[in-house]
C-alpha cells in the first residue's frame, strides 16, 4: 500500500526541501538536470558533500554529533538485532552505497518512499546507487528497518563511493511502512530544535554541487576542512578553561 507524503507528518527540514509534482520532497543525495529531479539516480557528488559536511542524506542539513541512522534491508537487520542482543560487535565489511541520515528523515522516508514502505513493492525503474544498479521490479524484501550506528566513514575508489558504519546502537523493524506512524510521531514531539537551512548547493542545482565540492576537496587536500577547523577551536577553548582553572587554583 503507498502512503501520500500529506498524510505523513514531515519533519521540518524535510518540508523546506523542493517536492515533484506528486508532492514527494526530493532527498539532498538525487541529481537534478534540466530542472527535474531524477529519482532513480543518486549523486556521488551530491553524496560525497554529505559525508565530508556530516549532512543528512534526506534532508541535507547538518546531523548533531553522536549517533547516525540509515535504511537496512532484512538481511542486516536480522544481523544488526542480534549484535544489539548479544552485545558483540557488528563485523560487516561490505560497503553502503547510501549515507546517513536523521532519525526523524529516515522514518519518513521508510514510510512514503512507495519502494520501502511495503514488502509487496516492486521498483518501478533500473535504480542506479553509487556501487550497484538496482533492477526494475527489484523487490525490498519481507521486513526491513531503520538501523542506527555509533559513527560512519567514506572513501573514494574507482568504483564511487563507498561508505561503512560503526557498531550499532538502535534498531526499528517494520513490514509496512504505516506501522512506523507512532514512532515519527513520537520523534517529532520530542525535536524541538530549529532546523538549520538546507545549503542552494543541496537543493535543485547540480553546478553549485560541483563546485562545493571541489571546494570541499581542495580544502581536505591542504588539510584544512570544517570540521578540523571547529575541533581546532574546541581545544583551544578547553586550554582556555583548562587554564581559568589553574589560575582559580593558584589563587
Amino acid at each position: 500500500m503507498t502512503i501520500r507524503p500529506e498524510t505523513v507528518p514531515m519533519p521540518r527540514a524535510l518540508a523546506a526541501r523542493p517536492r515533484d509534482a506528486r508532492g514527494y520532497p526530493i532527498p539532498a543525495i538525487t541529481p537534478w538536470s534540466g530542472g527535474q529531479p531524477h529519482f532513480a539516480e543518486q549523486s556521488s557528488i551530491r553524496t560525497l558533500i554529505c559525508l565530508m559536511e556530516r549532512r543528512c542524506a534526506v534532508c541535507g542539513t547538518p546531523m548533531a554529533r553522536g549517533p547516525v541512522w540509515r535504511m537496512v534491508d532484512g538481511d542486516t537487520a536480522e544481523a544488526v538485532a542480534l549484535s544489539l542482543e548479544t552485545g558483540k560487535p557488528l563485523i560487516r565489511a561490505a560497503a553502503a552505497a547510501e549515507g546517513p541520515g536523521h532519525r526523524a528523515c529516515m522514518i519518513y522516508s521508510a514510510m512514503v518512499c512507495p519502494h520501502l514502505t511495503s514488502p509487496h513493492a516492486r521498483r518501478s525503474r533500473e535504480t542506479t546507487l553509487a556501487l550497484t544498479e538496482l533492477p526494475k521490479g527489484l523487490p525490498r524484501g519481507q521486513s526491513a528497518g531503520i538501523a542506527g550506528f555509533d559513527s560512519y566513514r567514506f572513501q573514494l575508489t574507482a568504483l564511487g563511493v563507498e561508505i561503512y558504519f560503526g557498531q550499532p546502537v538502535e534498531l526499528v523493524t517494520y513490514e509496512q511502512g504505516e506501522q512506523l506512524r507512532a514512532e515519527l510521531e513520537a520523534e517529532l514531539a520530542h525535536d524541538h530544535r530549529a532546523p538549520q537551512p538546507c545549503p542552494a548547493y543541496l537543493l535543485d542545482d547540480d553546478d553549485a554541487a560541483r563546485t562545493t565540492l571541489a571546494r570541499l576537496v581542495r580544502a581536505e587536500r591542504d588539510g584544512w576542512t570544517p570540521a578540523a577547523n571547529r575541533r581546532l577551536e574546541r581545544a583551544r577553548k578547553d586550554r582556555r578553561r583548562a587554564d581559568k582553572a589553574a589560575r582559580r587554583k593558584n589563587r
